[in-house]
Order: structure tokens, then C-alpha cells, then sequence
């Protein structure tokens, strides 16, 4: 009896409306075509979280499975770029799978910074496969009153 391969890709649909949605909103910003342009080429998204705080701001991704060796990370003044490849275990056959959902290939994950982040203030680090990117916050420009010095005629 010959097993029928079912290849489950969960979250398909959910993935391709929020690449409709992020690419809608980022439509006029050039962000938004490079990130479409890489993500197109990629084999699979990893999963993304985005925090802030007042001292920094704290980019999650899940990169199960991935060695950090095979990450390259790049930042800019305004853009986060996170790419890298997820190798399968073994070499795949086809013909052996009864189910494969577990993804693997070239992932790329490209993110407009807000104007106050700070490149320079920028660590990363990655723990039980999920890569932290912690982005420190520029120091803000501080305002004082300045006084009208009276002219006595």
C-alpha cells in the first residue's frame, strides 16, 4: 500500500494577508518594496515580535533549528535587516515524507526603524532559537526655556 504525501504549510494563508498588509502599508516607502523584494526570494518567514520600552526597543524572531552562524544581521539608520538559512537535518527525499510542515531554506526579515533608534546601540543575541535584537534608543534632544534679555534705552 503506497502512502499518500501530505504536505501541510499551516499558516499559508495567514502569512500571505499579512505580506498583503505589511505591503500595503509600506506601499510609498522604499522600505516596503526592498522588503518585499527579499522576502519574495525567501523560502520561509520566521516568526516576528517588536517591543519598546523607554531605554530600547526588542525585536524577537524565532529561528528554531537555525544555527546563529548562518544569520547575518544588518542595520542602518532606519532599516533592520535579518537573514539567514535554516538547513533541513538530513538530505530530503521526497518519497520518505509522510508529512513535512517543518519549513527550512533562505529567510529574509526586513523592518523600518523609528527615528529614534540608534544603530550603534544594537545587540543581539540567541537563546533556545529565538534571536533577540536589542536596539538602544537615541538620546533625545533636551529643550530649555531660553529668556528674552531686555534692552534698557
Amino acid at each position: 500500500m503506497k502512502m499518500t504525501q501530505i504536505k501541510r504549510q499551516p499558516g499559508k494563508v495567514t502569512n500571505q494577508f499579512r505580506q498583503e498588509l505589511e505591503r500595503v502599508f509600506e506601499q510609498y516607502s522604499g522600505v516596503g518594496q526592498l522588503q518585499e523584494a527579499l522576502e519574495t526570494q525567501a523560502d520561509w518567514l520566521p516568526y516576528l515580535d517588536l517591543t519598546t520600552n523607554d531605554r530600547d526597543m526588542v525585536a524577537k524572531i524565532e529561528l528554531p533549528g537555525v544555527n546563529p552562524k548562518d544569520v547575518v544581521i544588518n542595520i542602518s539608520e532606519d532599516i533592520l535587516a535579518v537573514s539567514g538559512e535554516k538547513k533541513p537535518e538530513m538530505a530530503i527525499h521526497e518519497e520518505n515524507y509522510v508529512r513535512q510542515e517543518r519549513p527550512f531554506g533562505m529567510f529574509h526579515r526586513v523592518l523600518r526603524l523609528p527615528s529614534f533608534a540608534d544603530p550603534d546601540k544594537t545587540t543581539a543575541e540567541c537563546i533556545d532559537g529565538v534571536l533577540s535584537i536589542r536596539i538602544g534608543k537615541a538620546e533625545t534632544a533636551h529643550s530649555r526655556r531660553v529668556p528674552i534679555a531686555q534692552m534698557m534705552k
